[in-house]
């Protein structure tokens, strides 16, 4: 999947990640660009569907208030460079509709 690169520094440069986090309790996990994958692991925790995007994530059934998913495009650190798109939510939850 192609994204629109929005800054230009060091980290673009070798390629921004996919980052996720389920809850306080997981570690932060790469994805790199693969929403295929992504979506394979949320549904392996039965994530089939998010009920609302908020900063930096989604809630979905008990992933909710402070406990929510985090999902967000970050450096090779893990380090926040931005949200997804409107467009990329979208897929992610066509992709897990199917």
């Amino acid at each position: 999947m192609n994204r629109p690169k929005k800054l230009i520094s060091l980290c673009e440069q070798e390629g921004e990640h996919l980052w996720i986090c389920l809850g306080d309790q997981s570690e932060y996990e790469d994805f790199g660009d693969d929403f295929y994958a992504l979506a394979d692991y949320l549904c392996n925790y039965q994530i089939e569907e998010i009920d609302r995007w908020v900063e930096r994530g989604f809630e979905s059934g008990n992933f909710s208030g402070h406990n929510y998913v985090s999902l967000y495009w970050g450096d090779r650190y893990a380090e926040f460079i931005s949200e997804l798109s409107k467009e990329e939510k979208k897929e992610l939850e066509k992709l897990l509709e199917g």
